[in-house]
């Protein structure tokens, strides 16, 4: 007797959309920041600002647009899975940007880590909203953590006091951490920043912990009430 079909695999492809939309903003913020500068100069404190608010404008397509694009575009059939996607495009096109922008600037190697662990902190941490939002079929819990990113993108900076860096503040961390002038805010730290990055990736693990929690607890609930129905 031939075996029975096994039953297909749903496959996750690259998320083309992101991606194209994802360069179109790298793309559209150079033009913004550094487009009207004239000749690149490393050495340039107008230049080295224009890199300043680059590195801004990524993280406000971070904080976002990306949350705009997947809370009121459309719904994820695995949330979990098709985020996680997203935010390995999302790194990697940050990683693939900053790295060689050294080139054009005075950042360091430690500087430069920073940001874009920064960046990528908080590509984690919003993912970690996005797979509790994108998943919903009510609009509620959607609002909810878009407005929760707004909140946090848009007044934190009113919050800080300007004595170092908070993680929970993405535009006033951005700009410390890129700052022409390091020994203003981090004294000879080698790393600067070293302590915000560190405590954003702990929160940023914590949140995507709780996420494969609460998904693991919410599948078992599932199961049993589909076991008992079938009992009855």
């Amino acid at each position: 007797m031939p075996d029975s079909p096994a039953s297909p695999t749903p496959s996750f492809p690259l998320p083309r959309g992101l991606i194209v939309l994802s360069c179109l903003w790298i793309t559209g913020a150079w033009m913004l920041t550094m487009g009207p500068r004239g000749a690149l100069d490393a050495v340039s404190d107008d230049h080295a600002e224009g890199l300043r608010l680059f590195s801004v404008t990524l993280m406000l397509g971070i904080t976002l647009a990306w949350p705009m694009a997947r809370l009121l575009l459309q719904r994820f059939t695995a949330p979990i899975r098709q985020t996680a996607l997203d935010c390995i495009v999302l790194i990697c096109s940050v990683e693939v940007t900053l790295w060689p922008l050294r080139l054009l600037s005075e950042w360091s190697v430690d500087r430069t880590l920073s940001i874009t662990n920064i960046l990528a902190g908080w590509i984690l941490l919003m993912g970690a909203f996005i797979a509790v939002g994108a998943g919903s079929r009510r609009w509620t819990p959607r609002i909810l953590i878009l407005l929760a990113a707004m909140i946090t993108t848009l007044c934190t900076p009113l919050l800080t006091t300007g004595e170092g860096l908070n993680w929970w503040s993405p535009i006033d961390i951005t700009l410390g951490v890129s700052t022409i002038d390091p020994e203003r805010l981090f004294g000879m730290s080698p790393w600067p920043g070293r302590t915000a990055v560190a405590q954003l990736v702990l929160v940023a693990s914590g949140a995507w912990i709780i996420v494969f929690g609460a998904r693991i607890l919410t599948r078992d609930r599932t199961d049993d009430l589909a076991i008992s129905r079938s009992n009855d």
